[in-house]
Formats: structure tokens, sequence, C-alpha cells
């Protein structure tokens, strides 16, 4: 191959685009892709159509001989006849008539050939011997490490060939050879007659004036051509005018979108670089329709021209307008299409400064209106705080009025309930029995509304105190319903309490457990008819209920988990059923509300007065656990109480070790001296008594101390026969009167 052992010299294009076009002529001629050019060249075909490229001498050499499957021999001649018949004819003809009557134009014709093959492919070097008038050898040779390729040889062959016929020698022939690297064309014709050279002759006149004619036609087409080139560098230079005048706004509204920065920018560049005489804009509407009135003017306005007046327009509405004042050589049309393609450029800066204006605006409003609305606020906030302490002032106010009047109540109440029931013991007359019986049992109720108010006013004030013990749940809460049986008895109500365990050890407060038992027990039995049912289940589980959403349980969980104590048995459930009037649904969230009552004619026919089951609800999660109810209008209710067990939930100061609720020898003295409770005018005492009141004796001395008279009294009237009595209002006097 004559591509073998080919070394590119670096960086040199010797093929120039003529070359490159006779190749892609030849392929759209045959009606060829002419991606068949391109196996293994590193160009692609806009480049190599470009009439401003050159290639390597390599790349044409590898592009003719991807045409070998394409093309024979013949047709490579052909394509170098093609190139002369294109586009060297008249040019061809001309240097002709000079041509071929001696050596002398023999080289002549040389030099112009390789003058053209030198443009075309800068590696071929040449010399000529000229062995007679008619006949010359051509021998074309390449620089260092370069080859011919056979197709080049070919199309060469064909140019010359193309050129005699043109010329129009007698016999004209060539002859072509490749020998060691090297390229020969012999090129020879046959003596001419002198009526043959006539005849020569003639043909060349008629030659030379269809060259003529064609350099004529080529002159006007040149002169149309020249006609278009003007007209286009005339729009081009007002499309570069446009563009310059658009890029000057728009770089010099980016600067600074300030509104009258904005139209000065506009009218500087309108007259800097559009070259009119004076721009006026004047502004009527701002982006929110609101009027403004902002004028500007740059240049100097003459009356010898007519303004030429444009809208601006934002969003399709006019908000002002602009005049400009062309100079008088410029063209009014020019003008005019000059405006209209700015228009947009200057609608869009005035519209983006128009914006940037309201948001400053709006952003200095908001932020004096927030100045505003802040200080409201720190004045409302002021009141608030003031007021909050004025209500916290009066709630600690109303929390120990309760804590005191209930204790100032109590005081009263259980020297009526004590002489109530003593005087009912000692009475036979019934009717006078019956009514202390009746006093008796109302100041019960009223002691344990003072209770609840009592207890309600700790909860809020913080000092309700829990003093959780262990205990057997099943054994406390079967003692604490044991006052129920005999009224399940009066309205034959049937009343149970089961158990899975005998023995569930739990910490709790005994005193308030009971009193959450007596609260759900009181509704089941007030609500459930005649002929009802009353259930109390107490069950273990392993895990606490589903769905709980307490953080304080869940955290309890995790805490349990840990301590194999009590991983089996976290959790006692205590179920509560009855088949009383039930709860409608639209009011069992309610019922846990402080003073709230379910609404009805059944519940309008009990007393109550709706802080129960609130009561209830707080003591219980006093102890870290919770209520649920489950009811149904008319079929009955069931109030589940989910105690933890083990002490890890609660705090250290709310265990104690010791067993509470120890029973005192005498329950009628309890409930005589101390009716329903151990608190006694805020204080705590007990009262141990024999089974037999001992004889009174000169020994037996009894002391007092009490700052309640009538209290002291009421003790010494009991006690008077059994004791001599001393009384003291205060420990001061009682520690005098001791000794």
């Amino acid at each position: 191959m004559y591509m073998r052992g080919f070394v590119m010299p670096a960086n040199k294009k010797e093929v120039s685009c003529k070359a490159l076009e006779l190749l892609f002529h030849a392929v759209n001629q045959k009606q060829l892709d002419a991606k068949i050019l391109l196996a293994g060249i590193p160009y692609d075909i806009g480049y190599l159509k470009n009439k401003h490229e050159r290639v390597e001498w390599f790349i044409w050499c590898r592009m003719t001989s991807n045409l070998r499957p394409y093309f024979s021999s013949i047709e490579f001649e052909e394509m170098g006849r093609s190139f002369v018949s294109r586009g060297s004819y008249w040019e061809g003809i001309l240097w002709a008539f000079f041509l071929f009557t001696s050596n002398r134009f023999s080289r002549l014709l040389y030099n112009q050939i390789f003058k053209i093959g030198a443009a075309m492919f800068a590696c071929i070097k040449h010399n000529t011997d000229f062995l007679a008038p008619n006949k010359f050898v051509a021998t074309a040779y390449l620089d260092e490490g370069y080859e011919f390729s056979p197709e080049w040889s070919l199309i060469c062959k064909g140019v010359w060939e193309e050129l005699g016929k043109k010329i129009g020698q007698k016999g004209f022939r060539v002859e072509v050879s490749l020998i060691q690297g090297k390229t020969v064309f012999e090129v020879s014709w046959m003596k001419e007659s002198i009526i043959y050279k006539l005849k020569r002759g003639f043909l060349w006149i008629f030659n030379i004036r269809k060259a003529l004619t064609e350099i004529t036609d080529s002159h006007d087409e040149l002169l149309n051509q020249y006609q278009k080139l003007e007209t286009s560098q005339k729009l081009l230079q007002k499309q570069t005018t446009q563009l310059k005048t658009a890029h000057e706004i728009s770089t010099s509204i980016k600067q600074s979108l300030n509104i009258n920065d904005t139209l000065k920018a506009i009218a500087d560049a309108l007259v800097k670089e559009a070259g009119f005489s004076a721009a006026y804009i004047e502004l009527c509407k701002d982006i929110d329709e609101n009027d403004i009135k902002i004028k500007l003017q740059t240049g100097v306005i003459t009356d010898l021209v007519t303004p030429i007046h444009q809208e601006i327009n934002v969003n399709d509405k006019k908000i002002g307008e602009l005049i400009i004042y062309p100079k008088p050589e410029m063209d009014y049309r020019d003008s005019n299409e000059l405006l209209e393609y700015l228009g947009p450029v200057i609608n869009i800066a005035i519209h983006d400064a128009l914006v940037l204006r309201a948001v400053t605006d709006y952003k200095d409003n908001l932020e004096l209106k927030v100045s505003d609305r802040t200080v409201e606020l720190q004045n409302a906030r002021d009141e608030l705080t003031e007021t909050n302490a004025l209500l916290k002032a009066a709630h600690q106010t109303q929390n120990r009025f309760f804590t005191n009047i209930s204790h100032e109540f109590r005081t009263p109440l259980t020297l009526i309930l004590g002489p109530a029931k003593q005087l009912s013991e000692q009475l036979n007359e019934d009717k006078a029995k019956e009514q202390l019986d009746l006093i008796h049992r109302s100041a019960k109720k009223l002691n344990r509304l003072v209770d609840e108010l009592l207890d309600i006013s700790k909860i809020e004030s913080g000092e309700m105190k829990l003093k959780a013990c262990p205990i057997n749940l099943v054994a406390a809460l079967k003692e604490m319903t044991l006052s129920f049986y005999s009224l399940a008895e009066r309205k034959n109500i049937t009343f149970r309490v089961s158990s899975d365990e005998e023995e569930i050890i739990a910490y709790v407060d005994k005193d308030k457990l009971d009193k959450i038992l007596t609260n759900v027990l009181s509704n089941a039995f007030k609500f459930t008819p005649e002929d009802g049912k009353v259930e109390i289940e107490i069950n273990c589980h392993p895990e606490f209920i589903s769905g709980s959403s307490e953080p304080e349980i869940d955290m309890l969980k995790s805490r349990q988990r840990r301590d194999r104590q009590v991983q089996l048995n976290n959790y006692i459930e205590i179920s509560i059923r009855d088949t009383g009037i039930g709860i409608p649904k639209d009011q069992i969230d309610k019922i846990f509300d402080r003073f709230y009552q379910v609404d009805g004619s059944h519940t309008r026919q009990q007393e109550g007065t709706g802080i129960g089951l609130s009561l209830t609800k707080e003591l219980i999660e006093l102890h870290k656990g919770r209520i649920e109810v489950e009811s149904e209008e008319g079929k009955g209710s069931t109030f589940r109480l989910y105690f933890l067990l083990g002490k890890e939930h609660l705090k250290p100061e709310e265990i104690c070790t010791e067993a509470l609720g120890e029973e005192l020898e005498k329950e009628d003295i309890k409930e005589m001296l101390i009716p329903e409770t151990e608190e006694f005018s805020g204080k705590k005492f007990h009262i141990d008594v024999e089974n037999k009141f001992p004889e009174k004796s000169e020994n037996r001395i009894l002391l007092i101390v009490e700052d309640n008279p009538d209290v002291r009294k009421y003790i010494t009237l009991i006690l008077e026969n059994q004791y001599e009595i001393f009384e003291a209002s205060d420990g001061e006097e009682g520690l005098n009167k001791s000794f």
C-alpha cells in the first residue's frame, strides 16, 4: 500500500479545500453517502466542507482510498476532467491561445498547471525536461516521508487530458507512470498543418467570445452580489445598533434597579448608543396601578424633527410614555424599527425596577408595622403577665379559701355527727331516733363533699402527696367494698368481686385508693336500677394496655422490662362493670371534667356535684396510673382502673414501708369522734379505747389540748365520767398544766 511506513509531519496541513471539494463533488455525482469518505478520518463532514479549512496529505490519500470500492480508474480520471470543466473552462481557453506553439509556451502551461497544483497540494515538488517542441516530461515528487496514491495520479492525468482537449491540440496524449515514489507525466502532441492551425484559431476565437460572455455574466452576478452585500451590511449595522443599545440598557439596569437610575440608563443608551438627539420618559402608574409622577429627560430637544411616541406597557397596561427625538439625518422608518425592537427590553427593565420599588416600599412598611406590632405585643404581654399574676394570686386566694373553709366546715360537722350518733343510740323514741339518723346521714354527705373540695384544693396547690405502701390489693379491695353489700341488698343488685390471684402486692396509697373505689362504686350503684348487676374483676397483665400514649407509662415499661422481678406482672387492671343507664357517646369524653354532670332525665334524679370522677382520675394519675371507660346507653358502663406494680415509677418520698390502714379497736368510737377521716381541725390524732370504758377513779387524769372550745366541751362530755379532765387551749398551756 502507498501508506506503508508513512509518518505524518506535525501540524502540517498540505491539502486545500479545493482538493476536498473535488472528492465531495464526485461522491454527489454518483449519489453516494458522503460518510463513506470518513472511514479512519478524524474530522467531521462540517469541517471538511468548510472552504477555509485544509487537511493533511495522508488524510486526503485516505479519503481517496476510501473511494476505491466505488470508483474505477476511468472514473478517477473523469474526476480530474470534471474539475477543469467546472472551475477553469474560460481561464483554460485563454491560456490555450498562447500555449503549445513552442517550448516557451509549453513552459507557461507547465508552470500554470503546477502553480494550481501547488496551491492545492503544498507538499508536491516538480521538475520538467522539454524534449522537443511538441513533447515534455514532468516529474512530481513528495517531501521525505510522503508517498503518492494511485488515485492522485489518475486524477492528475484527467486534468492534463481535459486541458489538452479544450485547447484542441492535435493528437494530444498523456502517459502516467509511478517510478520509485515519483509520478512521471509524459505529455506530447502531433505537428500541425497550416489549415489545422487556422481551424483551431477560429475555434479559439469562438471560445474566447464565449469566455467573454461568461465574464460579463459573472460581472453582472458579482455586481448583484455586491448590492446584496451592501444591503446586508446596512441591515447588519442596524441590528448591531439595536443589540448594542439593548445590551447597554440591560447592563446599566443590572447595576442598579432603582427606578430613577433605570430610567436614566435607558435614556442615556438611546442618546449615546442609538444616536437619537433626545429621549424623554414619563411614568404615571406604578406596578400596582397607583398614581405616580416620574419624569426624566436626556439630550437636547429640537423642533426641527417630529418626535416619535411609544407607550410604556407593563402587564398589558399603559403606565407611561417614551418620546424620542431623532437627529435630522436619521431615517424616520429606521428609528421606528429600532424603537419597536427596544420596546420589550425597555418595558421589562421598567417592570423589574417598579417591582423592586414596590417590594422595597412593602418591606419598609412591613418593618414599620412589625415594629408597631412588636410594641403592641410587648404591651399586651406585659398586660397578660400582670393579669396572669393577678389570676394566679386570685387562684391561690381561692385555694386558701377552700382549704380554710373546708377545715372550718369539718369542725362543726364533727360536732354534729358525733352527738347525733350518740343521741341516736341513747334515745328509745323511734321518731326522734329517725330524725337524728337523718341529721347524721346528711352531715356525712356534707362531710364527704367537704373532703372532696379539700382534696381538689390540695391537688391544685400541689400539696396532695402520695404515701404508697405495699399492700395486698385483692384483700384491700374486698375489705373496701364490704360497706356496699348492704346497699346492694337494699336495691336487690347482684354484687360480686373476683380475682385471678389471691394476693397481688402493689404500692398504693390506701386512703386514696378507698376514695377512688368509693367514687366509682357509688356511681355504679347510683345509676344501676333494681335487679341489676355490679361486678369488680381484678387481673394482672404482663404489659401495659395497647395504644397507651402516656409518656410516663412508656418510660416505666422500659424500666420495668429491665427489672426481672416485675417483668412478668407489671400492672394491675381493676374493672368495674354495671348494668346501669349508661353514658351517651358524645358525653363520655367529658365525664372526667371537673363539675361536669351527664345531662339526662335519669341523672337529674340523682344527687351529685360533678367532683367525684374528676377527683378519681387525678388520684389515679397521682399513682402514675390510668382510667378508661366504655359505655353504651341503656346497657351499662365499664370503668377500667390501671395501676403499675412495683415501685420504680414512684419517687422516693412517695414510698413508705409500713402498711397503712391499721384499724382502731373500736369502730364505733372512730365514727363518733372522727367520722369519715382521720383529720380533725387540720391535725391528725388517734383515740384508742378499750372494749369497756373504765370506771372513774381519782388517779385517772386526762389532759385535753384543743384550741376549739366546742371540741373540748364535746370530748369532756363523753369522757367526764371516766376521767378527771383538765383542758388547755394550746400546747404551752397544756405543758404548764401537765406539771
